[in-house]
């Protein structure tokens, strides 16, 4: 079935948050993980995966954290997604759990049609592009 972990979920929605505060400095996990509403160690390792990537490049000390990597600060949706999930399948069941004979399935064609539409989409949607929460608080308004 077509699914987006939350690894990656966190992944591009860190990944906004970081395009937001486009600088010099480095943001630390501790302030986007609150914006999150998420574990600063479960972000650390998708951020560290990341920086494996190259899309983020990181610092260690007192100033440090994450920040974008000037290669990827048009990074897509599509391509975050895929650093952390790898590419979406090209063939599964809608049902979850292919039972019947997959040569002809019913709902084969409908699975293909949404993989391709949700692929699309997330090509086309740029990190920066996506709107994160202000009037909550948790993050600063975008730039």
């Amino acid at each position: 079935m077509l699914r987006i972990s939350e690894a990656a979920n966190l992944a591009i929605h860190a990944m906004a948050y970081l395009y937001s505060q486009q600088g010099d400095g480095y943001n630390a996990v501790a302030v986007i993980a609150s914006g999150l509403g998420c574990s600063p160690s479960h972000l650390a390792k998708v951020l560290n995966h990341l920086v494996r990537h190259g899309m983020l490049e990181s610092s260690r000390g007192a100033q440090g954290g994450f920040r974008l990597s000037p290669a990827f600060r048009n990074a897509t949706a599509l391509q975050v997604l895929e650093a952390i999930d790898g590419p979406f399948q090209e063939k599964g069941c809608l049902l979850g759990d292919p039972i019947c004979d997959m040569q002809s399935c019913i709902f084969g064609d409908l699975y293909q049609d949404m993989r391709q539409r949700l692929v699309d989409r997330f090509r086309m949607v740029k990190v920066g592009d996506i709107k994160l929460r202000s009037s909550s608080g948790k993050f600063p308004d975008s730039a």
